[in-house]
């Protein structure tokens, strides 16, 4: 009362008001539709008390003003922070190069835009409870996506966004599992368009880190050991004109041994004889990472020298040497001489 004693009963005409303290933040709602969203209520508790409550969808700062008689009470107006629920999962707008592609060892970037069903950002709930949680999964992993422990990763907040920070440790194609659990209950709820596919290259490929494979196929060749002993202790391979295709397997690594991969000019290939020179083969990259196919029909009879080039340099297995023998007579191609 005027004399400083404490009231032990009701009726005082209290009056609340609350104010967003920033229109930027209202989301574009007009004044009308703010003091509809934005509801106080004062509860006379009959013994000098006065319960305040406040009801929101809108998350935010907002300043209250509590008066008797058009007269502000000690301590008023002040302000009243409202925070956003807890974000809803098919709301979170995920985006970032680390949902298509990573290189190992180095940190991809995921982005989270959060909000609660009302909308909210969920950067506005001050200490939040999201708790995220990701894991890179081979794509023929047998492992269970529910129950798998999380990789380590950085998170921070930035503008009205989470990032998140992984880094893949080794090369190839994987899935992307990333869930969150909004209120710490427990429950792995997976995002929207998880699992992503994700390419993990290594660093550029080197042509000291790569190899060919496919050559020893051709080690149980036509040729008789001591033919191909003639041309050389580095000719182990033959193969029939005609009835056999070379097939070879580049395979692409970087320095520390991880699937990489190579720009379209980078890799090379190619055959030469004595009779026609350099002939330029076809390389075919294949789905898996840092892996390529070299496909070739050889018909005509010679020592036949592959040759496979990273950047200009021999790759592993190259260059390599094969003995393309005669087919099996026929007569359309024979003749008699006299």
């Amino acid at each position: 009362d005027r004399m400083g004693n404490s009231c032990t009963s009701g009726g005082a005409k209290v009056q609340v008001s609350t104010v967003h303290e920033s229109k930027e933040h209202s989301r574009d709602r007009d004044a009308k539709d703010l003091a509809s969203i934005v509801k106080s209520s004062c509860v006379d508790l009959e013994d000098g008390r006065y319960q305040l409550e406040w009801q929101s969808e809108m998350a935010g700062s907002f300043v209250v003003s509590v008066m008797i008689a058009n007269v502000h009470l000690v301590g008023s107006p002040f302000e009243l922070t409202l925070r956003a629920a807890p974000p809803e999962v098919d709301k979170i707008v995920v985006s970032g190069e680390g949902l298509s592609s990573a290189q190992a060892g180095r940190p991809a970037l995921i982005n989270l835009y959060c909000l609660d069903k009302f909308d909210n950002l969920a950067s506005q709930s001050g200490e939040t409870t999201i708790a995220f949680g990701l894991k890179l999964l081979p794509r023929d992993s047998k492992e269970d996506k529910n129950t798998v422990t999380s990789m380590s990763f950085e998170t921070n907040f930035r503008g009205e966004q989470y990032e998140l920070l992984y880094a893949a440790q080794e090369a190839g194609e994987f899935g992307l599992h990333l869930w969150t659990d909004a209120d710490v209950s427990g429950q792995r709820r997976f995002l929207p368009g998880s699992p992503f596919a994700v390419r993990v290259s290594g660093v550029r490929a080197s042509a000291a880190g790569s190899f060919l494979l496919g050559m020893d196929e051709y080690f149980q060749g036509p040729a008789f050991p001591e033919t191909l002993a003639s041309l050389g202790d580095d000719v182990k391979a033959s193969l029939t004109a005609g009835s056999e295709r070379l097939q070879l397997y580049p395979r692409l690594r970087d320095e520390f041994g991880n699937a990489s991969f190579a720009t379209d000019d980078a890799l090379v290939a190619y055959y030469e004889t004595d009779e026609s020179g350099r002939v330029d083969v076809p390389i075919k990259q294949l789905k898996e990472l840092g892996s390529y196919e070299i496909t070739q029909d050889l018909t005509k009879k010679d020592l036949h020298v592959v040759h496979v080039l990273l950047d200009g340099e021999h790759i592993g297995g190259s260059p390599c040497k094969v003995l393309v023998c005669p087919a099996q007579p026929v007569a359309s191609k024979s003749r008699l001489i006299a």
